[in-house]
């Protein structure tokens, strides 16, 4: 509720003297400006950390994750020293959410305490074979770092929500985000040719790994891009950062990339501008049109009915790991050594399945049916509270976002992918902020 101690920690800018009433003078200015400037230098410190973590292979080296881990406990600290601890709490719906995600983390946490503990081995009925397995976690030290990881990105979400309750700052923190992810684009494009040395030839990656983690990150950014876009204000560098990222997006010849994006678009285009955006509309999808039937989108589609038939088969077996321990899981970060107990042909063993090939699967797999539905309740919570101001820019491109990250991982990991989670996050913490009253 409004009137009771934070959970969290103050969010909010609010005046900080004792009655509303007073005027502010010369000794609750200066403090107020302070303030001010230290949340401005929050706000770029931000946007660096979701544009540098994309660098190195877009966050999935572990270092990577543990040195982000680091810096939010580090600007988490900074935050709780900086702000006073008098101002207006967290709402009850970001409350919510927060909570949500700290009740992932704690019960992780005790996956990889069970493991640990000196426990009976409980047996694992398998249709050819009986094991006998521990409680809690299959591998309790990736448990362990997925639990930090967790925390990190809670944190992270926390000190957006923190900056983004000043519409300006807001704004030109989104402008930054977007900015990267075009320099994202940019260097995909620029280095398409000598991509053929990785796993994809002649797809964009840029510096991630796979072309579906960059399309996730290209759509992303397009839908705040196309949020950004103020009417009646035409801007050529944000049209040409939107070509940009359109072009990256069709040299990734992602397919669910492709169609995730055009429910984005689509959709952030009809909140910000509805009954006035056809034209706009009509233009997006007739880009996306043409580009899944550009010649790589084309060639992919040809092999689409054995992927299919692969995938499928999969997730079968995936299934039949969430069956088997529906309420705790295998532990968080477990899925690569818990599903070699299950792979079984027709699923080929020449490949490696360290994926679930989509992010439902895999929490339910790990965290189990209750747990695991944790952060998508959490994204559900987020949704609810910007909905009702979702014609405010920054409050459309996090909807959007939520959206087409939601729609893409039925399929594949890229919400996974380090990069990809602090880029919504950011996003969807920029735009709880436009879901709030303003403050300075």
């Amino acid at each position: 509720m409004i009137g009771a101690a934070p959970i969290f920690g103050p969010l909010s800018d609010g005046s900080l003297s004792a009655s509303p009433r007073r005027t502010p003078g010369p000794q609750t200015a200066q403090p107020a400006r302070g303030i001010s400037f230290t949340k401005n230098l929050l706000a770029i410190l931000l946007a660096a950390l979701v544009l540098c973590i994309a660098i190195p292979a877009g966050g999935t080296p572990p270092l990577v994750g543990l040195f982000a881990a680091i810096a939010v406990g580090t600007l988490c600290l900074f935050a709780a020293i900086a702000f006073p601890a008098a101002r207006k709490p967290t709402t009850a719906g970001t409350d919510a959410i927060l909570l949500t995600g700290l009740a992932f983390c704690g019960f992780a946490l005790l996956q990889a305490g069970l493991a640990c503990l000196p426990l009976a081995e409980r047996p694992l009925a398998l249709a050819d074979r009986s094991l006998m397995l521990r409680p809690g976690s299959l591998s309790p030290s990736a448990t362990l770092l997925a639990t930090v990881r967790a925390a990190a990105t809670l944190g992270f979400l926390w000190l957006v929500l923190c900056i983004s309750r000043n519409p300006e700052r807001a704004r030109w923190t989104g402008t930054a985000l977007f900015a990267g992810v075009v320099a994202q684009s940019v260097w995909a494009l620029m280095f398409l040719a000598s991509d053929h040395a990785t796993a994809y030839p002649g797809s964009a990656v840029g510096t991630f790994v796979g072309r579906n983690a960059l399309a996730t990150h290209l759509g992303m950014g397009l839908v705040l891009g196309l949020a950004l876009l103020r009417p009646g204000r035409p801007s050529v560098i944000l049209w040409l950062g939107l070509a940009s990222i359109g072009v990256a997006l069709l040299a990734t010849q992602s397919r669910m990339g492709l169609a995730a994006t055009l429910c984005g678009g689509l959709l952030v285009l009809a909140l910000r501008r509805p009954g006035r955006s056809r034209a706009a509309i009509l233009g997006v999808t007739a880009f996306v049109l043409a580009a899944t039937l550009g010649q790589g989108v084309a060639e992919r589609a040809v092999w689409a009915s054995a992927e299919f038939e692969t995938r499928r088969q999969l997730y079968a077996q995936v299934w039949q790991m969430i069956a088997a321990r529906p309420l705790t899981g295998f532990g968080a970060d477990s899925f690569p050594l818990a599903y070699e107990i299950f792979h079984r042909p027709p699923v080929p063993a020449d490949l490696v399945w360290d994926r679930a090939h989509s992010t439902y699967l895999a929490l339910w797999a790990e965290s189990g049916l209750v747990f695991g539905s944790l952060p998508p309740l959490a994204g559900a919570l987020a949704f609810a509270l910007l909905w009702p101001r979702r014609q405010a820019p920054l409050a459309a491109a996090a909807i959007a976002a939520l959206c087409l990250a939601g729609l893409h991982s039925l399929v594949d990991f890229s919400l996974e992918i380090p990069a990809n989670l602090y880029l919504l996050l950011a996003v969807t913490g920029l735009g709880l902020g436009a879901a709030r009253p303003a403050k300075g």
